[in-house]
């Protein structure tokens, strides 16, 4: 804005607080101006008051100026919940809206003009209308190495005992799916689509809110380790930290430094009950 505005002062002082934006927009805009607030949502989970912060914006500073206020995000739950709904303080001020839905075959093939139809059929087969996934494809790879490169070295990992030496040639590897949402997505939503699609909502809740935290414990046991490297100066110059198991026994967490020969074991507990305090973290 300070560039648009030829404004150095601003350049180098910025704005506080978004009051400060709108007021400004006033004071010196004479033109038509656009603003586009992309990922509205984002704003709104870092404080609940943007939307009457907004609200008052436009009141008071902006709804008689030739200023065009456009708000976009990809949640579309929180875009109706803070600019449509009766109890948004957003709600009755805007001119127009517009889901912006995938693109259709014949734009998404504009992606790739020099592909041949069936070429860019399989593409489309897997990453449809959706210009972010169309935008991950590299057109210098075959079909084959694109789904390796960028779709299963990305979903599913493998996870072995932390101990191995030769983890890429470990027999005992576990392939787990990587991402969170993909996980929810298919304990909870694949397996219970029949409910879903006749409107059983509360029904599928109630089985999330059964076994949830069955679930929230398994990542829980991933945030620890991930927690534990921010603890290594205080511990020990640990060198791995992992999970580890065999046929017939699992340590949550352990810790090791080979060539000092130390190590940390390390039980995860996720729950809404007290522990006692024979549930702790030990070294020897």
């Amino acid at each position: 804005m300070g560039d648009f505005f030829k404004d150095s002062l601003l350049k180098e002082r910025g704005f506080t607080e978004w009051i400060e934006v709108f007021k400004y927009l006033k004071e010196r805009n004479k033109s038509r101006f656009i603003l586009a607030i992309d990922e509205y949502p984002y704003l709104v989970e870092g404080n609940k008051a943007v939307s009457s912060l907004f609200q008052k914006g436009w009141d008071e500073y902006l709804k008689d100026q030739n200023v065009l206020l456009i708000l976009s995000g990809s949640s579309i739950a929180m875009m109706e919940s803070e600019t449509l709904t009766h109890q948004s303080p957003l709600y009755g001020r805007r001119t127009g809206q517009i889901l912006v839905k995938p693109l259709s075959f014949k734009e998404s093939r504009d992606f790739f003009p020099a592909k041949d139809f069936d070429e860019f059929m399989a593409i489309y087969t897997i990453a449809g209308g959706m210009p972010a996934y169309l935008l991950q494809w590299d057109d210098s790879l075959s079909l084959d190495e694109n789904i390796k490169n960028k779709i299963f070295l990305r979903t599913v990992k493998k996870e072995v005992p932390v101990t191995e030496e030769k983890p890429e040639k470990s027999r005992k590897g576990l392939y787990l799916i990587s991402d969170n949402f993909f996980r929810f997505w298919f304990q909870y939503v694949f397996p219970y689509k029949s409910d879903l699609e006749i409107g059983r909502l509360d029904e599928v809740s109630r089985k999330i809110k059964e076994s949830f935290n069955i679930l929230e414990s398994s990542v829980y046991e991933k945030v620890s380790i991930e927690l534990l490297w921010g603890f290594r100066e205080k511990i020990f110059p640990f060198e791995r930290a992992g999970r580890w198991w065999d046929k017939d026994n699992e340590i949550d967490i352990v810790a090791l430094n080979a060539s000092r020969k130390e190590i940390l074991f390390g039980e995860v507990k996720w729950s809404n009950k007290p522990l006692g305090t024979n549930i702790f973290l030990f070294r020897f």
